[in-house]
């Protein structure tokens, strides 16, 4: 009796075809897997926007991006021929300000805030040492490095790196506006001029943002968008080191490093610009930090708007500094501009 059965070459073409079958499905399924990662980081911007909005119901404001003693310290950045204005490490940031109307008021109470001692520093050197007081979130509270599935956007896999251990990381931070004219494109924490000036978003330093402040329009205006660890950022200021990595929910981590809670949108640092690619040179010359948003979802990053509206924004939106780009309009809360076409 004869028997039957595959050839050898009958056997290598379902062998191909199997291939050419899984070659074809696995970019579909990958991309489905990626479309329900992005769904979700969109959930968890809606609960960070509807925390925010229910912050806005109770307080009458919208949180500070980053609370400060009722005085700033000068600091004289005479190598840089420049004077700045500082705030001292472990300052609170948005993320624990609402972690009681994000149902995560069991963290919030083991938050640790105790008092911090400001350090002025002036031309000639040594720094003058001057005692000063402002709440922070004490290193010693391990709560604060917990890693918070509400920060947490599951399409960034890389690990942080770089950053005080004290603080957990997060993939959300606050729109802190469009940078002034004639100020650093890099850190946001030192600025030239007055202090602090760069007050056309809605999370700042001391910031307390009310819907009757943004005049352009609630639904046209950032509220917190994405960062990822594709990114530049400033972990420890104190060695001047530029680390991979994207934000922390709980405070500064240090000084010159608010860039870890709360981000611009110059043009000067695109979104999803990656590290270590985006060379981009501050005032002095330097390489400077990434200081925008970004994702790891391809073609752009998911953004709440002020009035909880999650959307997906392109990377490749128009982008300029003069006049203001469609991506610069929608970080400035009273700009006057219109904004039209798709983005």
């Amino acid at each position: 009796m004869r028997r039957h059965g595959f050839t050898l070459i009958e056997l290598l073409v379902v062998i191909a075809i199997i291939g050419v079958m899984v070659g074809l499905l696995l970019p579909a399924v990958q991309a489905t897997r990626e479309a329900g990662r992005r769904s979700a980081c969109s959930n968890k911007l809606k609960q960070i926007g509807l925390a925010m909005q229910n912050h806005h119901d109770a307080r009458k404001a919208f949180p500070a991006g980053i609370v400060l003693s009722k005085e700033l310290v000068a600091d004289g950045n005479t190598s840089g021929g420049l004077t700045g204005w500082r705030f001292n490490s472990g300052a609170p940031a948005w993320g624990s300000t609402i972690l009681p109307f994000i149902e995560q008021s069991e963290v919030y109470d083991r938050l640790v805030f105790s008092q911090a001692t400001w350090s002025r520093y002036s031309d000639p050197s040594p720094p003058l040492q001057t005692a000063k007081t402002q709440t922070i979130v004490s290193s010693s509270s391990a709560v604060s490095a917990r890693p918070l599935p509400v920060y947490s956007c599951s399409s960034d896999t890389l690990k942080q790196a770089g950053f005080a251990s004290n603080l957990g990381s997060s993939n959300y931070v606050g729109n802190y506006g469009v940078p002034p004219a004639g100020t650093w494109n890099g850190v946001a924490g030192q600025r030239t001029g007055p202090p602090l000036p760069n007050t056309h978003g809605i999370l700042y330093q001391g910031s307390s943002i009310s819907s009757k402040d943004i005049t352009d329009g609630t639904s046209k205006t950032f509220l917190v968008g994405e960062v990822s660890t594709q990114q530049r950022a400033w972990p420890l200021h104190a060695a001047g080191a530029i680390a991979q990595g994207a934000g922390v929910w709980a405070a500064v981590a240090d000084l010159k490093a608010d860039d870890l809670v709360l981000r611009q949108c110059d043009a000067g640092h695109p979104m999803n610009s990656q590290f270590p690619d985006d060379q981009i040179t501050n005032a002095n010359g330097g390489i400077g930090d990434s200081d925008g948003f970004g994702s790891r979802h391809p073609g752009g990053a998911n953004f709440v708007m002020c009035d909880g509206a999650v959307r997906f924004i392109s990377e490749n939106i128009q982008s300029a500094t003069t006049p203001l780009g469609t991506y610069q309009r929608l970080s400035h809360r009273a700009d006057g501009l219109g904004i039209s076409g798709d983005y």
